[in-house]
C-alpha cells in the first residue's frame, strides 16, 4: 500500500537533507513533495531507489505532515528583588597645605599694600598657616591685582630675611620673577618667549601668574602660555627691565 513520502523517509530514519544528498534532488523540492506537490515519475524513481522501496510504495500526492503543537513554556518565575547596593562614599582628598614660600609672599604683598597680617587674615577668614595650596594661589593673584599702577619694584614686598633669587619649584613665582615681569608689563616692553618644542612667541605682556604668561601678539591676538612649557623668556633690547632674562 502506497505511503506518504515523509512517512517512508522517517521510517528509514533519514533526514530531508540526507535524502536530498543521496537522491540528487534539492531539499526545497523534497519539502514541497512532502507537503503534497505532485511527485514526478523520474523523481519518484530516484527517491524509491534511495529509500529501498518500490515506486508504487510512494504516493504521488503525499498528505502534509500534521503540525506538532509546541508545548507551552512554563510560566516565568518572578525573580527575587536584589537588595539595593549601597555605593561607597568616595572621600575627596584634602588639598595640600600652602607652602611657606606662598605664605611669606602673601605677607610681603600685604605689607607692601599697607595691610596688616591680622587684617589680611580677617579678609581671608582664616589664619594664613591654615591655607591650602589652591587658596594661597587665589589670594596671591587677588593681592597682585591690587598692586598700584605706578609700582616699579616689588623689592619692598620681600619678607624679612628673604634671599631667594629663583622659585624653588618650576611652577612657582618668586619675587625676583614677579619684579621682572611687573616692570616689563609697566614698561609696555615686548617679551619674547621660547618654548621647549621650538615655538617662539613675541608680544606685549598683559598679565602673569604662578603658572602662565599672557601676551598680546603683533596680530592683536592674546595667547596664554604655560610656564611648564617655556624654555626661557626675555625682553627685547632697549625695553629690557632690570633683572635680565629669566
Amino acid at each position: 500500500m502506497a505511503e506518504d513520502l515523509w512517512k517512508i523517509r522517517e521510517r528509514k530514519q533519514m533526514s530531508v537533507a540526507q535524502l536530498a544528498l543521496r537522491s540528487g534532488l534539492k531539499q526545497d523540492l523534497i519539502d514541497e513533495y512532502e507537503e503534497g506537490r505532485l511527485l514526478t515519475t523520474p523523481h519518484r524513481a530516484k527517491l524509491a531507489k534511495v529509500l529501498y522501496v518500490n515506486e508504487d510504495d510512494i504516493k504521488r500526492h503525499s498528505a502534509p505532515r500534521p503540525k506538532r503543537e509546541k508545548p507551552a513554556p512554563p510560566p516565568a518565575q518572578p525573580k527575587p528583588a536584589k537588595p539595593a547596593e549601597e555605593k561607597p562614599v568616595e572621600s575627596v582628598p584634602e588639598p595640600p597645605p600652602a607652602r611657606q614660600g606662598q605664605i611669606d609672599f602673601l605677607k610681603g604683598l600685604a605689607r607692601h599694600l599697607g595691610v596688616l597680617p591680622a587684617q589680611l587674615e580677617d579678609e581671608i577668614g582664616q589664619p594664613l598657616g591654615e591655607l591650602s595650596v589652591p587658596e594661597a594661589k587665589h589670594w596671591i593673584r587677588t593681592l597682585q591685582a591690587r598692586v598700584p599702577p605706578n609700582l616699579t619694584s616689588l623689592d619692598k614686598a620681600k619678607p624679612e630675611g628673604y634671599r631667594s633669587k629663583r622659585a624653588h619649584l618650576p611652577e612657582g613665582i618668586d619675587l625676583f620673577e614677579a619684579n621682572y615681569l611687573l616692570e616689563a608689563r609697566q614698561a609696555s616692553a615686548t617679551l619674547t618667549v621660547k618654548m621647549f618644542n621650538g615655538e617662539a612667541f613675541s608680544g606685549l605682556l598683559l598679565g602673569f601668574g604662578p603658572y602662565t604668561l599672557t601676551l598680546r601678539t603683533g596680530d592683536n591676538h592674546e595667547v596664554t602660555l604655560s610656564k611648564l612649557a617655556i624654555a626661557y623668556y626675555q625682553c627685547e633690547r632697549g625695553a629690557r627691565p632690570a633683572g635680565g632674562a629669566i
